[in-house]
């Protein structure tokens, strides 16, 4: 679709009812979740992870709607109702370009606006995150994504964020189920210039992090019981990765955790992760 500056899959945004209640969820399982920040009727926890592609970060974000009359207009529709990932935010080197490219194709989207805000952390230090954003309208796309241009992106590096107890090294996927996958694919495939890859379940990618889709009988073949069928095309979690995921399943189940095992991977349901189904591979 012409030169968009797309660098990656930069995080997964998952609405939560309480975002200081949700960080401590991912702390049990030895993730660090960063000090609790708080926005105009919006708060957020992260749980980041070091750099993959120069320009982007790697995290998921557990976002609460905290008071639906502050917060920006569009938010209290992405959001409601907490529980589940709503969002993929990819990273530009290029935020204008972004939405020129986009705008080209008749993909209607919103800016892009610079934001800055005071991040005061619990040490006293106040950081500015800075960034500018790009908002396409709602329902142009299967799964709702925007788009972000760091300006600091140091801020979401820091050491004492990205250091996890768990051994977990990075977010390697955002996984969706869709009743037809194969149209799903081809709708990123144009908006974002997006490759895929070999074999299935469908794998598209712009940087390191893909986003899977499955049927919902792939669904329920590799995570049985975890109630992803029905509910129509969207968002269901998350995969990281970790050079043991037996081990990880055994410090998930010594924290009260009953995680399940097959084909070399750990995952968790979405009763057990905020809303999001939680899949760990080796790597």
């Amino acid at each position: 679709m012409g030169e968009t500056a797309f660098v990656d899959i930069d995080h997964l945004m998952v609405s939560v009812a309480d975002s200081e209640e949700a960080g401590v969820l991912f702390e049990r399982m030895g993730f660090t979740a960063t000090p609790r920040s708080q926005m105009p009727g919006l708060s957020n926890r992260l749980i980041s992870f070091p750099q993959l592609r120069h320009g982007a970060a790697n995290f998921i974000e557990l976002m609460a709607l905290d008071d639906a009359e502050k917060a920006i207009p569009l938010m209290p529709a992405i959001l409601r109702p907490a529980g589940r990932p709503v969002s993929m935010v990819l990273s530009s080197a290029d935020a204008e370009a972004s939405a020129r490219a986009l705008r080209g194709r008749g993909y209607a989207a919103e800016g892009p606006v610079p934001i800055q805000r005071d991040w005061v952390l619990p040490s006293g230090e106040t950081i500015r995150p800075s960034f500018a954003v790009v908002i396409p309208r709602p329902g142009q796309s299967p799964f709702y994504w925007n788009l972000c241009q760091y300006r600091t992106i140091e801020h979401y590096l820091r050491p004492d964020f990205t250091s996890r107890a768990n051994g977990v090294s990075r977010m390697t996927a955002i996984i969706a189920v869709a009743d037809d996958p194969e149209a799903v694919a081809a709708h990123y495939v144009d908006v974002w210039g997006a490759g895929r890859d070999d074999g299935r379940p469908i794998a598209l990618r712009i940087g390191a992090v893909a986003l899977r889709i499955l049927t919902p009988d792939e669904a329920e073949a590799e995570f049985p019981g975890a109630a992803l069928a029905g509910g129509g095309d969207r968002l269901v979690g998350f995969a990281v990765a970790h050079p043991q995921p037996a081990d990880f399943a055994g410090r998930l189940r010594q924290s009260g955790f009953a995680p399940r095992e097959a084909g070399g991977r750990t995952w968790l349901p979405p009763d057990q992760a905020a809303g999001c189904l939680m899949v760990v591979e080796a790597g």
